[in-house]
């Protein structure tokens, strides 16, 4: 299996899926503090694997902290906004 390559300063689909998140913070209470694993995302939604199932999330009003080679980073929702192949 590939090396996973560190974080550039916006983050591409291949940094994410995969990678172990919480979510700190979410429009929606009932969110904060998921944790679990990236695994899948959409123009406008990201999916974490939980212990419970997946849960779609809306990538608006969301902020995750993702668990890189060099410790834990911070994404906030407008880094990953849009289509993951569109993001520079």
């Amino acid at each position: 299996m590939p090396k996973k390559k560190p974080f550039s300063k916006s983050p591409r689909p291949s940094d994410l899926i995969g990678r172990r998140a919480r979510v700190v913070w979410a429009i929606n209470p009932s969110l904060r503090d998921l944790e679990g694993e990236l695994c899948g995302e959409t123009l406008r939604t990201i999916a974490l694997r939980t212990p419970r199932g997946v849960k779609v999330l809306l990538k608006d009003g969301l902020v995750l902290e993702v668990e890189t080679n060099k410790g834990r980073r911070r994404i906030e929702s407008w880094m990953i906004k849009g289509r993951m192949y569109e993001r520079k």
